[in-house]
């Protein structure tokens, strides 16, 4: 960006009034030193150029769904230190650690999520997928109790009961599991999964008429998502709508 005229004049004009309160000349004959000129017009040029610097790291790392450049984004500002905020290092190594769940690198993105956790122990959303990776590579006790605390910090959110009920299926505990799917309807109803899941539960314990019922249930809220919400008919999108991985 370069000065025009108008702006080279107020600060000429800027500079007079100075010496004359100096009680220095007062003419332009010698205008505002040029070096200063010059000076700010690098440092306008260098924030200029940094800003988009900084907004391209933010925009990748919170944003992006190329996961490869949502690992570079957020590991820049992880390496920025306490430059950045104690909540933009959160997020960065949460959102670092869903890209490296998505790339299937669940040591690392449990490791990120344990960062988050350290700078914010309240951090739902942190616990929440943590226990999902933990699930991933059979740590069961360690998902369990992430998803525990995940209920105590929200309890009146679903996919907290729906991920820890998915672990105890894969427990092979499938009462407790019936108890979190039941847990997890009573707080949202018309979601239907919930009672897939719930019938395979009940199938496993021999409760085929319950989960004949579920399954009938789950086919017609179903049918009705379909009807209602064209562009969301998946069961994939609902799950990640509420950070449930079946």
């Amino acid at each position: 960006m370069l000065f025009r005229f108008p702006d080279l004049c107020r600060v000429n004009w800027g500079a007079r009034k100075l010496r004359r309160k100096l009680g220095g000349e007062a003419s332009f004959d010698r205008p505002f030193p040029v070096y200063l000129v010059i000076s700010v017009l690098t440092v306008s040029v260098g924030l200029a150029l940094a800003v988009p610097a900084f907004a391209d790291r933010k925009t990748d790392c919170f944003q992006s769904k190329d996961f490869n450049r949502q690992i570079k984004g957020c590991t820049e500002i992880i390496k920025r230190g306490k430059k950045e905020t104690r909540k933009s290092r959160r997020l960065a190594y949460y959102y670092r650690g869903k890209g490296h769940y998505e790339k299937r690198q669940y040591d690392r993105a449990i490791a990120d999520y344990t960062k988050a956790i350290e700078l914010n122990p309240k951090f739902a959303d942190a616990y929440n997928f943590r226990g999902i990776a933990y699930r991933k590579i059979g740590q069961y006790d360690r998902a369990i109790a992430d998803h525990t605390k995940m209920i105590e910090l929200v309890p009146e959110f679903a996919g907290g009961y729906i991920n820890r009920g998915s672990v105890f299926v894969s427990k092979g505990e499938y009462d407790r599991a019936i108890s979190d799917f039941s847990k997890a309807i009573e707080l949202k109803p018309k979601f239907y999964y919930t009672y897939y899941l719930r019938g395979y539960a009940y199938i496993q314990m021999g409760q085929f008429d319950r989960a004949f019922d579920d399954y009938t249930k789950e086919f017609e809220l179903g049918q009705q998502a379909q009807e209602l919400e064209p562009k969301n008919r998946s069961r994939l999108k609902q799950l990640k709508r509420l950070g449930i991985t079946p």
